[in-house]
């Protein structure tokens, strides 16, 4: 049903863009709710896969559950912000790390955050991808006591380039609990000579908030850093 209750104890893997509706979203510690990966090449950048829910009740995120789209955003060398040059890292809310070039411009809204991170260029062994997207649209409490990732892949290989963070945009009447909720560029290995991700874009709003967790879109380090992303937390009251 549009509005059933949905339990996720196991893995569940959005194939689609389009808005799905549920009353309420519960994941359970070990459930993880994710989206396919992006393979999308073209010009004009279209995802082929989000995780975009409106819940006309709660959602619930219990500790050692988790939203995860950690890569799965543009692939490497892929995106508006795609490292440019050898061992750069994939832009989007910051820049990425210039291995060896200058990073892309950053792009997308700050403040209505959609789109996919970007992938890094390559190098010995290929670049890495971005940070997916997730939406999610609360009229009741968003409880967060788990984790909501979408950070870009981090590169093990020396002359890499990391994937940016993606996008995490959440409106809520109430937000509450003590997890974790990372947009993060991916890192490189120390010493490595290719560029960290640039972190991603997070926006949340909420009329009552008693979020004691964390909030990053941090870039991936390396030894030639890019920059953070974007972090709106606001009152829509």
């Amino acid at each position: 049903s549009e509005y059933a209750t949905l339990r996720i104890n196991g893995t569940v893997t959005s194939q689609v863009t389009t808005q799905i509706k549920l009353n309420n979203l519960i994941i359970n510690s070990g459930g993880i709710l994710s989206h396919s990966v992006n393979t999308d090449t073209s010009a004009s950048w279209i995802p082929n896969a989000l995780v975009n829910l409106t819940l006309t009740g709660n959602l619930t995120v219990n500790a050692g559950g988790t939203i995860d789209i950690t890569g799965k955003g543009y692939s490497a060398n892929n995106g508006p912000g795609a490292g440019i040059a050898t061992r750069v890292g994939g832009a989007y809310g910051g820049l990425g790390g210039a291995g060896n070039g200058v990073s892309a411009a950053t792009y997308g809204s700050v403040l209505t955050p959609t789109d996919l991170g970007s992938g890094g260029r390559d190098g010995d062994a290929g670049g890495y991808p971005g940070g997916g997207a997730v939406i999610l649209n609360i009229t009741g409490i968003a409880m967060i006591n788990g984790t909501i990732s979408s950070n870009g892949t981090s590169s093990p290989c020396n002359s890499c380039g990391s994937g940016s963070g993606g996008s995490i945009y959440l409106i809520a009447n109430t937000f509450t609990g003590n997890g974790r909720i990372t947009s993060n560029g991916g890192i490189t290995v120390s010493g490595s000579s290719g560029g960290g991700g640039g972190g991603g874009r997070i926006a949340i709003y909420y009329t009552t908030s008693t979020f004691t967790g964390t909030i990053t879109s941090s870039v991936g380090s390396s030894g030639t850093s890019g920059s953070a992303g974007t972090i709106v937390i606001a009152s829509s009251d």
